[in-house]
């Protein structure tokens, strides 16, 4: 296991980084790049660990970046999407709930006041429209009130002005 042996004559040779050799197999076969080298004994090729990248299997597999992550038998770190949060490098889950984000994101923001939101993206209320923190809609302005562009609550009009 772990060696070649394609010489039954010569003592057996230990399998060169990213490649594996099976017991009773006389030759070391390479893992794909996705894969890497069981450990500790190199008798075979396991999916690349969840949270890395593994492009070349002769080579250690590469911790992906914050805002990134890969899964189980990744070959490659994928930035986080918008509307998604990767709180790990491994994970990635979709904003819910009155929450949103931009690309590349740990974590998903709460709707700000005086926005609207959809999971990817926030934008101000117009003129006439406001929101409190979490509302993911903007309300109209009731009658009488004030409600300037970008806010968060409305507020009676000065007298002469409706």
């Amino acid at each position: 296991e772990g060696h070649s042996c394609s010489d039954p004559a010569q003592t057996p040779l230990p399998c060169p980084d990213g490649y594996v050799s099976a017991q009773g197999q006389a030759n070391c076969t390479r893992c794909a790049n996705d894969e890497i080298p069981a450990s500790p004994v190199p008798n075979s090729c396991q999916p690349c660990p969840a949270g890395h990248a593994c492009s070349d299997p002769t080579l250690d597999p590469v911790v992906c970046a914050a805002g990134e992550y890969a899964l189980l038998g990744d070959a490659v770190c994928t930035r986080c999407p918008a509307g998604s949060e990767c709180p790990s490098t491994s994970t990635v889950n979709t904003c819910t709930g009155g929450t949103y984000s931009g690309e590349g994101q740990t974590s998903c923001e709460q709707c700000p006041a005086g926005y609207s939101c959809n999971t990817s993206s926030s934008t101000p209320c117009s003129a006439g429209f406001y929101s409190a923190l979490g509302d993911v809609t903007c309300t109209e302005c009731p009658a009488g009130s004030c409600c300037p562009f970008g806010s968060a609550t409305h507020t009676p009009c000065d007298n002469g002005f409706y």
